[in-house]
């Protein structure tokens, strides 16, 4: 839900919507580049920077490290699961791969 957020209606829009980070030149086309990213999820906006350089703002840290420690810990039941020859512990590792599946094919539209 957060990558949609972050992403939805263009990233060009959301980048400006949600405002420029410090430092960015006060220019009305001080966005360079708007592009969605997988790792971290999120969005990662490049600026103009008002000492001619330009200033990156990345989305999305909190809401990756929040996933990859769920897939780890899917991955650790998984393995338990496999381990005492549950069958039920296969779906805590099909449920990671239809999520990660999902973040993989909306980043790539």
């Amino acid at each position: 839900m957060q990558l949609y957020g972050d992403t939805r209606e263009n990233v060009d829009y959301r980048c400006i919507v949600d405002g420029s980070p410090a430092g960015v030149a006060a220019t009305e086309n001080a966005l360079i580049s708007a592009r969605v990213t997988l790792v971290p999820m999120g969005r990662l906006c490049t600026w103009h920077a008002a000492n001619g350089g330009v200033v990156l703002d990345q989305s999305g840290w909190p809401l990756t490290l929040v996933f990859l420690g769920c897939s780890a810990l899917a991955v650790a039941f998984t393995t338990y699961g496999a381990l005492k020859r549950y069958a039920s512990g296969l779906v805590p590792l099909a449920v990671l791969a239809a999520f990660w599946l999902g973040i993989l094919a909306y980043v790539n539209v």
